[in-house]
């Protein structure tokens, strides 16, 4: 830790940092309700804000905010956050809780219900928090606060009911100004391409030899920066063609960009980081062509200690998951006048959520998605007077343009209010889980709630994805030792459920999820379990490709899997998905779709018969009556005509 000044009039005691930001709107609005008054701040940590164990800098001021708990950093974190917003110096103090004082802490968060009666049958092992050593490791590590009020630096330490200002818990080894960024949790953002050069890889007799795959885009954030912050992925795309004697050359032009969303009711002024152009090139001339075989999003998670895991995307793949496990390369049939893979519909959205969504949250996205739809709707009388066909004034192409700028961002914009209502549906299931199974549930690092909008041929296709949804588990002292595993799986069978629910009256479509394919699989189509020692079976099973490849990687990586034994029909189209248990991490569950994703899906049937332009005017209705229910729903969520949760 960095010594700080002596002189509590220094201006680091007062600045706003990443994991204090007194600025943030959320916490302005709270010091404000608590008068500036610091001994009301401190008595609303302490009595409103409760305790739960993980390392590091996780949530933030503004996350500890919204999920009402935190470790002893994070709680620190909000105090002085709310502290600086009221102009009163603030600083972190460190020491180390004795294994009492730990095991203190770490009982503090669970609250048992008061209609709780039973008794665990003699001879089973019952749970005892307090002595794991996860536990008591993050615990002893302990974190409160120094405040100066117009005299010298005083303790602040909300982790006992009966603590008061000026009590210290334990006897400060250090103190600091702002969190070091070893201590913070991080997401690093990345999109790759993926160029195959159709003559190399003929070459090289298709060994793969012939793709390029490079990042074209990367950004690490703090997770505590991305609280109501999601972010968006997409790509401005342009084509131009010529052709000279008997060659013809097309190339498309794609320009990766990622969108910061600020959380606020105005999308105009949301950052945007701009990645590295590229491109493909197309021409009848044999094996002339340089093909975008794949477009790929990861979302790579990173802990205080180094650990890290990443979580991709399929933005878009010509090859295809099975060929791409079964070695097949980048080696696929294109003509010259092939269209872009991607569009600019194609937008990928991340809620980065470290603990719980705040209801506060929907109004300002609600108000965000109604001022675009209301500048659409205000252009829609010019749009309809552009011609089908023939030249188009400056006038009329700056026109396409905009109302191609406000589809982009009402989908962004969508897609983030879509991710939002689904973790408000999955806290409050989270919630009477808990009571139900008598175990504590709480994100240790944070959930990646991904909604995909992209354009599919003649549809709009919009899917949510569970891209990372593990929490920890832990069952009420006196609780049946096992019992977090049990709630694990009915939480993973809860939220793979409400995907669909969720989806379906957000966007009203009719959606397709785990649910849905279980429902639809009928009585010839038995459910078969698969495991390591029964991974045979699935060579017998009437799945496509992709499923089997998908399912071997699972069960190869210690999962067992829940699947209908063939292909099922649902809503017309042919598909398939299955349940993953994950034993090695307490029975975590998931549903999974064919294409990998933990998701479901909805989609806008579209007629592309408009020649002006494909992305601006045949969608525009399509994203149109998309809004307008997003619109709808999340005011019904408002005003509380909704009721509880889920929809």
């Amino acid at each position: 830790f960095a010594t700080p000044p002596n002189d509590p009039s220094a201006p680091e005691y007062l600045t706003a940092s990443p994991d204090a930001n007194a600025s943030d709107p959320y916490i302005v609005q709270k010091a404000t309700e608590l008068n500036h008054d610091p001994a009301q701040i401190f008595a609303f940590v302490r009595d409103q804000i409760g305790y739960e164990s993980y390392n590091g800098s996780l949530r933030g001021a503004r996350g500890v905010l919204w999920s009402k708990a935190g470790n002893s950093l994070d709680r620190a974190s909000l105090l002085i956050a709310l502290l600086r917003a009221s102009n009163v110096p603030a600083r972190y103090a460190f020491g180390t809780l004795t294994d009492d004082q730990a095991k203190s802490q770490i009982l503090s968060m669970f609250k048992l219900p008061l209609n709780v009666v039973g008794c665990p049958p003699p001879g089973l092992l019952v749970s005892e928090p307090e002595k794991l050593a996860l536990l008591l490791d993050e615990t002893r590590e302990h974190y409160w606060v120094e405040f100066n009020d117009g005299g010298t630096f005083q303790p602040a330490d909300p982790s006992q009911e009966t603590s008061t200002i000026g009590q210290g818990w334990t006897a400060a080894q250090a103190l600091f100004s702002e969190i070091p960024d070893t201590l913070r949790h991080k997401v690093t953002i990345r999109i790759k391409r993926e160029i195959t050069s159709q003559l190399a890889d003929r070459l090289f007799m298709g060994i793969g030899v012939g793709n390029d795959l490079k990042t074209v885009l990367s950004h690490t954030f703090n997770t505590v920066e991305l609280v109501g912050k999601p972010l968006s992925t997409g790509h401005f795309v342009s084509s131009n063609s010529f052709g000279a004697l008997f060659i013809s050359v097309t190339t498309n032009h794609y320009s990766p960009y990622l969108l910061i969303g600020r959380g606020d009711g105005d999308i105009t002024d949301d950052p945007i980081i701009r990645g590295e152009d590229y491109q493909e090139q197309f021409s009848n001339f044999p094996l002339s062509n340089n093909v975008l075989t794949g477009v790929f999003l990861e979302l790579e998670v990173t802990d205080p200690s180094g650990q890290s895991k990443i979580y991709e995307r399929v933005m878009a793949d010509r090859v295809g998951f099975a060929a791409r496990q079964n070695g097949g390369s980048g080696n696929v049939a294109v003509s010259p006048d092939v269209s872009p893979i991607i569009s600019e519909l194609d937008i990928v959205t991340a809620n980065v959520l470290p603990g719980l969504q705040s209801q506060s949250a929907v109004g300002p996205q609600h108000d965000k998605v109604a001022q675009i739809q209301a500048e659409l709707d205000s252009l829609k009388p010019q749009l309809d007077l552009i011609p089908s066909t023939g030249p188009q004034s400056d006038a009329q192409r700056a026109l396409l343009a905009r109302v191609a700028g406000l589809n982009r961002n009402i989908n962004a914009a969508t897609n983030e209010g879509i991710g939002q209502v689904f973790a408000l549906t999955s806290d409050l299931a989270l919630s009477q889980l808990q009571k139900g199974y008598l175990t504590k549930g709480y994100y240790a690092s944070p959930r990646l709630i991904v909604t995909h909008s992209r354009k599919q041929g003649g549809a709009v296709n919009i899917s949510m994805d569970l891209m990372k949804n593990d929490l920890r588990a832990l069952p009420f002292p006196g609780q049946t030792v096992g019992t977090n595993t049990f709630f694990e799986i009915m939480r993973g069978l809860m939220d793979s459920t409400l995907e669909g629910q969720v989806l379906s009256a957000v966007t009203g479509q009719t959606t397709t999820s785990i649910g849905d394919v279980f429902k639809a699989k009928g009585a010839d189509n038995p459910l078969v379990l698969l495991s390591s020692e029964s991974v045979q079976k699935l060579d017998a099973l009437a799945l496509s490709d992709e499923a089997k490849a998908r399912i071997s990687q699972a069960v190869s990586a210690g999962k067992s899997v829940l699947t209908p034994s063939k292909m099922v029909t649902v809503n017309g189209k042919t598909t398939v998905a299955w349940l993953e248990t994950d034993w090695i991490n307490g029975g975590h569950t998931i549903g999974v779709m064919e294409d990998g994703g933990h998701f479901a899906f909805a989609e806008y049937a579209a007629v592309l018969n408009n020649p002006l332009n494909n992305i601006v005017a045949a969608f525009s209705g399509t994203i149109n009556g998309r809004s307008v229910v997003y619109i709808q729903c999340t005011a019904e969520l408002l005003g509380g005509v909704a009721g509880q949760l889920p929809l």
